[in-house]
């Protein structure tokens, strides 16, 4: 296992991470809002609390902003994690013969993309969560693609791994 993450850089195990970190990301966010808007309405009728305009502003500039916040930041944590992978798929050097286990390892990470993103839907669909999961538009427009997002990450970082001449790349 170590040797599968040793020292590589735009391979197949990093687009299974940007997977798993896209997925943690989407319900993380989610999670996270709710659990916020919960504890900040609960926090409002604090006596203590709501006695200062200040601290009430500050929680609901807080509360309106954070789905926004939220989003924004999963948006580019993925054009991010995409630039990242091309950019440094550009420097390793991969023999032709690994072309196969690349294929291989795309088709489970496509896969895994397609059940994390099926599970996606049904978490986002459960009713305790559905008000707050439809307030992020980028994690509802990217998570139900993601296999498709993965799949075109995956040629491109293929193309760019074997269609560059042997000897060039690898640091």
């Amino acid at each position: 296992m170590k040797k599968l993450f040793n020292n590589k850089k735009g391979d197949i195990a990093s687009i299974l991470i940007m997977v798993l970190v896209v997925f943690t990301l989407a319900v993380g966010g989610i999670l996270g809002v709710k659990i916020m808007n919960e504890m900040f309405d609960s926090m409002k009728v604090m006596p203590e609390i709501n006695q200062s305009n200040n601290t009430m502003d500050a929680l609901d500039t807080i509360q309106d902003n954070a789905v926004n916040w939220i989003d924004f930041l999963f948006f580019f944590s993925i054009v991010a994690t995409i630039i990242g992978l091309i950019i440094s798929s550009m420097y390793i050097d991969v023999p032709p013969a690994l072309a196969m286990v690349f294929i291989i390892g795309l088709i489970v990470a496509i896969f895994v993309a397609g059940q994390l993103s099926n599970v996606f839907a049904e978490f986002s669909q459960t009713s305790e969560i559905s008000a707050t999961a439809n307030q992020f538009s980028m994690m509802q427009l990217i998570m139900p693609i993601l296999p498709f997002l993965i799949l075109g990450v995956g040629i491109m970082v293929g193309i760019i791994i074997y269609g560059k001449p042997r000897g060039v790349g690898g640091i």
